[in-house]
């Protein structure tokens, strides 16, 4: 009974309990309302499912018209996707590791010495040679436009032929590495045609009516500062 506690100790003790179960309300109210969004910490393009609608081709069963394609898919800005759309050039039957040693080592070369790309990398300009000792053993891949000798192993798909494809072709740019490769989020200056000869290659594209809620860091570079991992 709080009656024979001397004068004075009742204030106390009932502030010190007041106070106490205070602080233990504010200490757990927070933790019970933490989350995250999905996506929250992880890879670009984590965030939701996919949207939208990719087309894919067929190559072996015939390429679209070079006018049809034109109008479903460059003037629409729409990508599709075309399997085996280089499926006879003569670079997949040559171009093993032994074949670029021995037929263009001497070539030189443009590296980026980091997987990940970093647009503040300078890079490094080796021989093609040298290149193809060190990439399965270290941080490395080339990319470079496509050398001059290497054009004769290589064919522009036939629908992509007449004048307004080929008069407007600016430069053919040439990728190969150990895989695990990946670049910063970015906008290019011209429509690409993206040939996966060897491995795999994940896209993830962004329509362009998203490009502002983005908010690009170097516009004049024309990419994003993201970390996309």
């Amino acid at each position: 009974s709080f009656s024979k506690w001397p004068v004075g100790w009742q204030p106390r003790l009932y502030t010190m309990l007041h106070v106490t179960v205070r602080v233990l309300i504010v200490i757990f109210v927070p933790a019970v309302q933490a989350t995250h969004p999905t996506g929250h910490l992880e890879k670009l393009g984590s965030h939701q499912a996919s949207e939208g609608h990719v087309d894919v081709l067929d190559g072996a069963a015939g390429f679209p018209h070079p006018v049809d394609f034109y109008r479903r898919y460059v003037e629409r800005q729409r990508p599709v996707v075309i399997r085996q759309a280089v499926a006879s050039i003569p670079a997949l039957q040559k171009w093993t590791d032994k074949f670029l040693e021995e037929e263009y080592g001497d070539v030189e070369i443009g590296i980026e010495t980091l997987k990940k790309e970093d647009r503040n990398n300078p890079g490094e300009l080796i021989p093609l040679q040298e290149f193809l000792q060190r990439y399965k053993k270290e941080d490395i891949y080339m990319v470079d436009s496509l050398p001059q000798a290497m054009h004769k192993d290589w064919m522009i798909p036939h629908f992509l032929l007449c004048g307004g494809y080929t008069d407007n072709l600016s430069t053919i740019y040439s990728w190969l590495s150990s895989g695990g490769t990946s670049s910063v989020l970015h906008v290019d200056q011209y429509e690409n045609f993206h040939c996966v000869v060897n491995g795999y290659k994940a896209f993830i594209i962004i329509d362009r009516q998203y490009l502002e809620r983005i908010g690009m860091d170097n516009k004049e570079r024309g990419y994003y500062e993201m970390d996309v991992d």
